[in-house]
């Protein structure tokens, strides 16, 4: 009997390390996202492949992911070059839809090679969720600026992470 139950126990084992390796393979899974089209691409991130992807409704407009708990990116070519006016409009936006914004001050970064402009912030949505929300301006090598913005619970760890390594593949024309 001890046998027996040992084997099922060394069977059960397996089958779980082979289901967490079969779902860690599929969240590996990414997605090329071209923007704001494969022909005309002024830059690139990989997405995973699991998470709902929108695509821009127009040349200037933002495409949009969404991965687990809430978590939400949007990429975009910023109209015109504007970069003030598209921060201007990010904080009446974050304004508009969260409580308690608080930002901080932007941080010149390099993202892969591409100057940048960070802006931290938090916020509360309207279920009451504490937020980590950001964006960020950065010079495309044909002098384009691309932005992109991102909202995630603060509590999520494993999705910051992720949104993180979307934010890390970014890769300009």
């Amino acid at each position: 009997m001890k046998s027996v139950l040992k084997h099922c126990l060394l069977v059960f084992g397996a089958l779980l390390v082979a289901a967490a390796s079969i779902r860690s393979a599929a969240a590996m899974e990414l997605t090329r996202v071209y923007y704001p089209t494969e022909a005309d691409m002024a830059f690139t991130v990989d997405v995973p492949s699991h998470w709902e992807m929108t695509p821009q409704e127009s040349k200037s407009g933002f495409f949009e992911v969404e991965g687990p708990f809430g978590l939400e990116l949007s990429f975009r070519l910023v109209p015109g070059g504007d970069v003030k006016t598209a921060i201007e409009d990010h904080v009446k936006y974050l304004n508009k839809h969260f409580t308690e914004v608080t930002i901080a001050d932007a941080e010149p970064k390099s993202v892969n090679g591409l100057e940048a402009v960070v802006l931290p912030g938090t916020g509360v949505d309207e279920f009451g969720s504490d937020r980590e929300l950001g964006a960020g301006w950065f010079k495309l090598p044909d002098g384009r600026i691309g932005e992109v913005w991102y909202s995630v619970d603060v509590t999520d760890k494993a999705g910051r992470a992720e949104a993180l390594e979307v934010l890390k593949s970014l890769r300009g024309n």
